[in-house]
Order: structure tokens, then C-alpha cells, then sequence
């Protein structure tokens, strides 16, 4: 997991407006436990991507990491 955290930031680097980064960093910082991080990461994938076709899973996403204890 670490690896796909660093793959994904590495890309967020290079290019901070890749919403597909955001996305696939926040997926492997909810596997490796990082809620909060992962959430951040989901609403800046929506910020950027708002009409995404993901955009209404991901809405559901963060509602459901919110509501993890």
C-alpha cells in the first residue's frame, strides 16, 4: 500500500490537477486504514471533478468513511 500512496502522490506531483490521482491515492489510503486522509483526498478528487462519472459514488464514499468509527 505504501508504494500506491507514494505512486499516486508522486503523480498529484507532477500534475496537482489529476483527479484520477486524488482518487487513487485516497483508495489506497482507505486500505492501508488513513481514514481522514482518504477523505481529504475524495473531496479534492470532487472539487476538481465534479461532474465525474464517479463523482456520485465517491459522494457516497465519504459518507460512509465518515461514518466509520
Amino acid at each position: 500500500m505504501d508504494g500506491a500512496i507514494a505512486d499516486a502522490s508522486q503523480a498529484i506531483g507532477y500534475g496537482p490537477s489529476e483527479e484520477e490521482s486524488w482518487l487513487n491515492r485516497a483508495v489506497a489510503r482507505e486500505q492501508k486504514g488513513a481514514t481522514k486522509e482518504a477523505i481529504a483526498d475524495l473531496e479534492r478528487f470532487l472539487e476538481l471533478a465534479p461532474e465525474h462519472a464517479q463523482a456520485p459514488a465517491v459522494r457516497a464514499k465519504i459518507e460512509k468513511l465518515r461514518e466509520k468509527p
